[in-house]
């Protein structure tokens, strides 16, 4: 079995924004599917709407190679601010035929240029 770890980017749309902060990220693979739900915290002092994109990584987060790219929920485009934001990852259509264990997630958060 692998670990995963999550990258999550929140990258805001002004660049002399504040930088966002997302925090207390934790992930968990439903019982018997290949889904991940995703669940983070995300601040942003000026409460500026973000773009929120996912990554994963099986070595322990030295790098983050594994794409994620069927997501549904707090992802994409305009994410505002917010407590308990959740995202689905359907692992199973990515990256079929892997089996893994969940790690830790290691967030990041940036503006963007």
């Amino acid at each position: 079995m692998k670990t995963l770890s999550f990258l999550l980017l929140a990258l805001c749309s002004v660049s002399l924004a504040a930088p966002p902060v997302v925090s207390n990220i934790r992930a968990s693979q439903r019982p018997g599917t290949k889904l991940v739900d995703i669940y983070y915290d995300l601040s942003d002092a000026d409460g500026d709407l973000q773009l929120i994109q996912v990554a994963a990584s099986s070595d322990a987060g030295l790098t983050y190679g594994i794409p994620c790219v069927s997501l549904s929920g707090h992802v994409g485009a305009n994410i505002s601010p917010g407590s308990n934001r959740k995202i689905t990852w359907n692992a199973g259509s990515d990256r079929i035929g892997l089996e893994w264990k969940l790690g830790a997630a290691m967030p990041d958060a940036r503006d963007r240029p």
